[in-house]
């Protein structure tokens, strides 16, 4: 069994942040899908997530942006009737137009349970993308070679502003100085795959014994030299042993090229990120 955690997309009620759709400056082609309804954010205890529906009835999607997982990166789902059944395991993009800016992405697609919808999920998405986002734009999602979809972005700056703002107060709630976060001109780069630093092999066997699975998103503290000093779990898997083998496993293992002022001067820094634990296939 593996558990996946989507609460909240489909919650489209009592949002805390919209925008007003703003009227396109050119024609929009009649395969792109428009707004239906106002951005959302959602404040969830360990994301934030901002929320939109576009089209209607069976060619309906519903696009959710969160963050919480690293202090640049981002999730992305889009989920609808109208996707397809795909891979577990594939390969997409998101693309924004007219601006030509591309992002390609790991991911994977499923149904949701209790639904007819399927969703398609790419994590760890740079945040940057947002810095080019106008007014008005079109986004197309591609996943493998079996699904594309185009979105009619709309009083997007707004919105963004908003998840970001959400994202803030989160790091506050775990402890954490947004502005601290955000001293050094480059960030910790961690050497090698962070997907090493914790594997299937790692599962606590007790935990794998009882089907127990969740996600554990940690902090640790980076020095000079890109070693790790300490890590803090600042949202548990609401299982004890899977947070406590995540920080053992980062101290071990996890290595970074040390973050650094405007100067290139290496300084102590701050990396935030998470461990998904799935039961592994048979």
């Amino acid at each position: 069994m593996k558990i996946f955690r989507f609460a909240g997309l489909l919650a489209m009620v009592g949002s805390v942040a919209s925008a007003q759709v703003a009227s396109p400056a050119a024609p929009i082609p009649t395969n792109v899908l428009r707004p239906d309804g106002p951005w959302n954010v959602d404040y969830a205890p360990d994301e934030c997530r901002l929320i939109r529906a576009f089209g209607k009835d069976d060619k309906q999607i519903i696009l959710r942006l969160a963050r919480g997982s690293g202090l640049r990166e981002f999730d992305f789902v889009v989920a609808g009737p109208s996707i397809p059944k795909l891979q577990l395991r594939l390969s997409g993009a998101i693309r924004l137009s007219p601006q030509g800016i591309e992002q390609k992405s790991q991911g994977y697609s499923m149904p949701l349970p209790n639904t007819k919808m399927r969703f398609v999920r790419f994590y760890d998405l740079d945040t940057s993308i947002f810095h080019s986002i106008t007014g008005s734009q079109i986004l197309e999602v591609t996943a493998d070679k079996a699904f594309s979809v185009s979105l009619l972005l709309t009083g997007s700056h707004a919105a963004i502003d908003a998840l970001n703002t959400c994202y803030d107060d989160l790091l506050v709630s775990w402890g954490l100085d947004p502005a601290k976060l955000r001293e050094p001109k480059f960030l910790p780069t961690p050497t090698g795959n962070p997907g090493n630093w914790a594997t299937t092999s790692d599962y606590p066997k007790e935990a794998l014994r009882n089907n127990l699975a969740g996600e554990v998103r940690f902090m640790v503290i980076v020095d000079e030299q890109g070693k790790t000093r300490d890590c803090k779990v600042v949202h548990g898997s609401g299982v004890p042993m899977l947070d406590q083998t995540t920080c053992s496993l980062i101290l071990r293992r996890a290595r970074f090229k040390p973050a650094r002022d405007a100067s290139g001067n290496a300084m102590v820094s701050y990396y935030v990120n998470r461990v998904r634990w799935m039961i592994p296939n048979d």
